[in-house]
């Protein structure tokens, strides 16, 4: 007998041949597991060189092997059903978007290591993440020079900027700056190339943020995109990134390299001069 997974030989008795008495009794929700245990390394019958074969020796030799066969397929079944219960239990949980994360160190990344994990930190323990992406809300970029995100968690592994349909008041750039505590303004390794309908691709770089395009037809057109940062190691990100007006006729690809100070917690959309976006909707998403 097996209580809550654990084998216990005392406190059993039996009142009749269908009965088992426990005392002390399971507490409520145990698990009681009843089963029968052949003997498996010896023989219940000794066969002797001119012995007499009798009905019921014959009959209690064939019974052993039978009942361990019978016992070890019923040991296999319950491992396949429990190994297959914990499979459904893992898709059925990784597949609900309700779950959150509330400890302080999540286990995710492998390392470099024979099989070793990464301990990935959460600054804020008592903040509850979503399993997999996480999305901020979304933000009009109208009427400001800025589009800022903060409280970023820490450990986060990638974070994308998306844009939708966003236009500027002149002939500025689209600018991305991250932050450690605070926006980085400078040590930033970035270019970006524009394609034009018939016209010769144009390029632009920038060491104050990562630059998007080196267009300067955003009064005119709205620009769709996204822009992804990857923690490379450490506290280096690197960039990636395209967008698209919405006529077409405008296209850009970025990418570039910065180093923070600290763990990335921030991320703003900005421009590379003094207009103000005047239309479209950014928002972004991280991922641990």
């Amino acid at each position: 007998m097996r209580l809550a997974g654990l084998l216990r030989t005392t406190g059993i008795s039996w009142d009749n041949d269908s009965t088992i008495r426990l005392n002390p009794a399971p507490l409520a929700g145990e698990e009681v597991r009843i089963y029968r245990n052949t003997p498996k390394t010896s023989a219940l019958v000794d066969f002797q060189d001119a012995g007499i074969l009798t009905e019921s020796a014959l009959d209690l030799n064939t019974r052993q092997s039978l009942l361990v066969v019978q016992e070890a397929f019923d040991e296999a079944s319950n491992v396949v059903s429990t190994a297959v219960e914990a499979a459904v239990a893992a898709a059925k949980l990784l597949s609900r978007s309700d779950i959150v994360l509330s400890s302080a160190r999540v286990l995710g990344r492998l390392t470099p290591g024979p099989g070793e994990i990464e301990e990935i930190p959460i600054a804020n323990p008592t903040a509850a993440f979503s399993i997999g992406i996480n999305r901020a809300a979304d933000q009009v970029t109208v009427g400001g020079t800025a589009v800022e995100f903060t409280n970023i968690p820490a450990g986060v592994r990638r974070v994308t900027l998306l844009l939708r349909d966003v236009s500027l008041s002149g002939t500025d750039n689209f600018l991305v700056q991250i932050g450690a505590g605070f926006f980085l303004t400078g040590g930033y390794l970035s270019q970006a190339q524009s394609i034009r309908t018939n016209d010769a691709p144009t390029s632009s770089q920038a060491t104050n943020g990562f630059i998007l395009s080196s267009d300067t037809n955003f009064a005119v057109r709205f620009f769709t995109g996204k822009i992804t940062l990857d923690n490379f190691s450490g506290n280096i990100w690197l960039s990636n990134g395209s967008i698209v007006s919405t006529d077409g006729a405008r296209g850009a690809i970025s990418s570039g390299e910065v180093g923070l100070p600290g763990a990335l917690d921030r991320l703003r959309l900005t421009v590379t001069g003094g207009n103000i976006f005047d239309a479209g909707t950014v928002n972004i998403l991280w991922e641990f």
